[in-house]
């Protein structure tokens, strides 16, 4: 073996033993934490207005909330909400992700 093939060899090993240091470090480490930003909420159907299209619920803590689509909806109908903390404490910026029918109102 020459001088300058050892010279290539020892490059070589280098660059392999980096480029293994590089990979795991971005493949080996932890999952980052889930987005827990979601959270569900149930309610009642409070008021439509069909002209604006849009529905009224309110929550168990007495928090008033509206959505879009107004078509299948009545008022005093039970429905869950899954909703969005928008990562803050306040509820007054959360948003409404999904609505779903739960029950009729009596």
């Amino acid at each position: 073996m020459t001088h300058n093939q050892f010279i290539i060899g020892v490059i070589i090993i280098f660059v392999l033993f980096f480029a293994m240091i590089c990979i795991s470090a971005t493949v080996c480490r932890p999952p980052e934490a889930p987005d827990n930003t979601l959270y569900a909420k149930s309610g009642t159907v409070t008021a439509i207005d069909r002209k604006n299209d849009s529905v009224t619920f309110t929550d168990h803590s007495g928090n008033e909330w509206m959505f879009a689509g107004a078509e299948d909806w009545m008022v005093g109908d039970h429905l869950a909400a899954v909703m969005d903390d928008n990562g803050t404490a306040s509820i007054l910026d959360d948003i409404i992700v999904s609505v779903h029918y739960e029950a009729k109102g009596e």
